[in-house]
């Protein structure tokens, strides 16, 4: 069986529980980041959605391709990432809020975790390129992961869910077409199974993911002894598993001077993802931001 839930899916869900220390949580893995946020919005029945400014894209299409109504607000200018302090200034005016890990950086889950279930919100966390932090995934009604091939735990293509049934249980079915497990049509759907070819991949990969990871966290402290630790965002987590390591520079200026330089230098930089509206925090970080590489195969020069 090589999709529909296949036995390498099952046991890659179970080896993915226990490491990611999965508490009464299950993990449903889909055919991306993008799917594993549909279903999160769907599934949750999310009506009025705040998210930050500061993120992809696909945090915004994957609720306005459902009807959901959007609400983008500026992020905290240390983290780049949403409070509670922002969440409660608009707090009538949403039932639910996807936090998003910026590039990694880790928000305060847990505060924000008890501020949601104190005022009956829903909560999607956006931790795409987050996969390999410790002690982050019991948080929230979903945390959702992408599996793509610039993230740390690579299947070239895919993600997934994170969540307590009975959510996780209608997450599968919303990946399988809104079925039950009768067949019968239950709820509206899409085809976002992994097959047992990518969930093969996956085994391997996490055969070897401990040294990759370790790697990374590596990279970005020689980055900190560098000189470079001032120009990092503030994360809530030490050992943070980084997909590129942004750094932000004191003005747009000095930013374009450092791209031009490592451009020589011949070493790899990207700017971090455009805003999906240009606020002042938001704009600012998106202005001054550059992605250093921090990958396994980095070496010193």
């Amino acid at each position: 069986q090589i999709s529909n839930f296949g036995p390498l899916y099952k046991s890659l869900c179970n080896r993915l529980i226990d490491y990611l220390d999965l508490v009464e949580r299950d993990i449903t893995i889909t055919t991306s980041g993008h799917t594993a946020l549909m279903a999160a919005y769907s599934v949750l029945d999310c009506k009025k959605l705040v998210m930050p400014a500061y993120t992809f894209e696909s945090t915004r299409v994957a609720a306005t391709i459902q009807g959901i109504e959007t609400i983008i607000v500026d992020v905290d200018k240390t983290s780049g990432c949403l409070t509670v302090e922002i969440l409660e200034s608009i707090r009538e005016q949403w039932d639910s809020v996807v936090v998003v890990c910026a590039l990694s950086t880790i928000p305060e889950l847990s505060r924000i975790d008890k501020w949601c279930k104190l005022y009956n919100k829903k909560l999607i966390i956006d931790g795409a390129a987050s996969f390999g932090t410790k002690g982050i995934y019991n948080y929230g009604d979903a945390f959702c992961l992408s599996f793509h091939a610039t993230k740390s735990f690579p299947l070239g293509e895919g993600g997934a869910v994170i969540s307590r049934p009975p959510t996780n249980e209608a997450i599968r079915s919303y990946i399988n077409f809104g079925f039950d497990n009768d067949r019968n049509p239950i709820r509206i759907g899409l085809n976002g199974k992994v097959s047992d070819y990518s969930c093969a991949i996956g085994h391997l990969l996490l055969d070897e993911i401990d040294p990759a990871l370790e790697a990374r966290k590596r990279n970005v402290e020689l980055y900190r002894h560098l000189g470079l630790a001032e120009f990092m965002l503030n994360s809530t987590v030490k050992d943070t598993v980084y997909q590129a390591l942004p750094i932000y520079l004191p003005n747009p200026e000095i930013q374009l001077i450092a791209k031009d330089n490592l451009n020589i230098a011949n070493v790899e930089s990207k700017q971090y993802y455009k805003p999906l509206a240009f606020l002042p925090n938001t704009k600012a970080l998106y202005e001054t931001n550059i992605c250093l590489p921090c990958h396994p195969d980095v070496t010193e020069l």
